[in-house]
């Protein structure tokens, strides 16, 4: 089991790289802009995901 970090996880690839390493048995780090997204992920997979939020303020 290794520990990664996943960016850009709250939609598109990064969600799912995110889900098919936890999946194969990783401890995963998902960060993204959004945090509903992340929060889904880590109810899924609740013992092998942890979520941290990034958010971003563009102007």
């Amino acid at each position: 089991m290794k520990t990664i970090l996943v960016t850009g996880a709250s939609s598109g690839i990064g969600a799912d790289f995110a889900k098919q390493l936890a999946e194969q048995g990783h401890r995963v780090y998902a960060a993204g802009a959004y945090a509903r997204p992340l929060l889904f992920i880590r109810k899924w997979f609740s013992d092998r995901i942890f979520v941290r939020t990034i958010m971003s303020m563009v102007k």
